[in-house]
């Protein structure tokens, strides 16, 4: 067999548990960690969309007996970013919905323009009353 590689599991294991929570998050006895399944039910999403959710968000994660646990206080956290929000600001994604735009269109109007913005964790969060401003300069222009 040539080029082939062979690697240690533990090297592999640790290359993709970047997100493993530390040894004494672990151990806390007063965190509440979920199973995927309770994270995919809370959310209401799918297999997929679980594990791109926690790695997109970096949600601390354990693994026992072969199955993985989610840190809940940190998926609490990452929905309660957007509801803190969502009065003054959209995300792309709202915008994209609430004007029924595509997300090329959004990211252009928004590097063209001058709308606020906030930078909360991953988010970026645009100011509500910029947005309606700028498209409604742009329909008119």
């Amino acid at each position: 067999m040539k080029h082939v590689n062979f690697y240690e599991l533990k090297a592999v294991e640790a290359l993709f548990a970047k997100n493993e929570a530390s040894e004494e998050l672990q151990k806390n006895e007063s965190a509440e960690w979920l199973s995927g399944t309770d994270v995919e039910e809370m959310l209401g999403i799918t297999t997929c969309a679980r594990r791109s959710f926690v790695s997109r968000h970096k949600i601390p994660s354990k693994k026992e007996h072969g199955i993985a646990y989610y840190l809940r206080s940190a998926i609490e956290d990452v929905n309660n970013t957007l509801a803190k929000y969502s009065d003054q600001y959209y995300t792309v994604e709202q915008i994209c919905e609430k004007f029924n735009m595509d997300r090329d269109k959004v990211y252009g109007m928004l590097r063209y323009s001058n709308v606020r913005k906030v930078h909360e964790g991953r988010f970026a969060l645009f100011l509500k009353e910029d947005i309606i401003k700028t498209i409604h300069e742009r329909q008119f222009t």
